[in-house]
Formats: structure tokens, C-alpha cells, sequence
């Protein structure tokens, strides 16, 4: 029981080493959507499907926040 103690224990300082430091780790979220610009005639929006998809990163500093710095993925 000790020796899985000491297993558990060696394992979880590994995993907490391989965590970078929280003060380089920005705020924010990234996701992935399909946007639509509702123009008449558009192929992709007539399709249902939309443009895209895009990702968002929404990014905290401060009281400062990026609430959408769009990326076309390519």
C-alpha cells in the first residue's frame, strides 16, 4: 500500500512539473464556429453549412477583453 502511495505521489510531482507557469498562460477561450453573412445568393449560406470554419480567440488582460479576433482556418 505505501509502495502505491509513493507510486501516486511520484506521478502527480511529474505531472505538476510539466505544468507551464500560470503567469505565461494567457486568460481566454479558442473555439471553433461556422459564420454566416446573410447575403442574398451566398452559396455557402444558402447550403445551410455558412463560412468557415473560423476560430476565435477571446482574450482577457486586465479589464481589457478581445472578445473576437477572428482566424480563417487554411
Amino acid at each position: 500500500m505505501k509502495d502505491e502511495s509513493a507510486q501516486l505521489i511520484a506521478s502527480r510531482e511529474k505531472l505538476v512539473r510539466q505544468i507551464p507557469d500560470l503567469s505565461t498562460i494567457l486568460p481566454g477561450s479558442l473555439l471553433t464556429r461556422m459564420v454566416r453573412c446573410n447575403k442574398p445568393g451566398c452559396r455557402f449560406c444558402e447550403k445551410g453549412k455558412g463560412h468557415g470554419p473560423i476560430v476565435i480567440l477571446s482574450v482577457s488582460l486586465g479589464t481589457v477583453r478581445c472578445a473576437r479576433c477572428k482566424f480563417p482556418l487554411r
